[in-house]
């Protein structure tokens, strides 16, 4: 685990180097992770850690070397233009919703079949052959 002091005193360059290092290296961890063979999880997540510490690290270095080049030059200011005043604009409609109409309940009706052998299922026999294939 790295601290800000040890980090303070390195380059970006090799911030930058030690970034790719630590990629490599919890990629690897992340296999092991998959395959099982892991066996210390929290290296992981200390990883991602010093990871995320080096980025803060360059990102504060490179925001320190922006403000003293700025300080260095003269800085211009630009003049404040006054807002103009809005204008008022009378609310919209809004708009209805539409009512929603129930859906007409289906109404029950009677069908007639005709009773012919060839149009009745037989669903007696296809039970009986089941029970005669078991033996039973």
């Amino acid at each position: 685990m790295l601290t800000i002091k040890e980090l303070e005193n390195k380059t970006e360059k090799e911030l930058l180097h030690e970034i790719s290092e630590l990629k490599g290296k919890l990629l690897a961890l992340r296999f092991e992770n998959t395959t099982g063979q892991l066996k210390e999880g929290h290296l992981i997540k200390e990883t991602k850690k010093d990871i995320a510490r080096m980025f803060t690290q360059l990102k504060a270095a490179k925001s320190t070397l922006d403000v003293k080049q700025q300080s260095n030059e003269t800085p211009e200011v630009a003049p404040v233009k006054e807002a103009a005043p809005k204008k008022a604009t009378p609310a919209k409609p809004k708009a209805k919703k539409a009512a929603v109409k129930p859906a007409p309940k289906a109404e029950a009706v009677e069908v007639k079949q005709e009773s012919t052998p060839e149009a009745a299922p037989v669903v007696a026999d296809a039970v009986d052959t089941k029970s005669e294939d078991k033996g039973e």
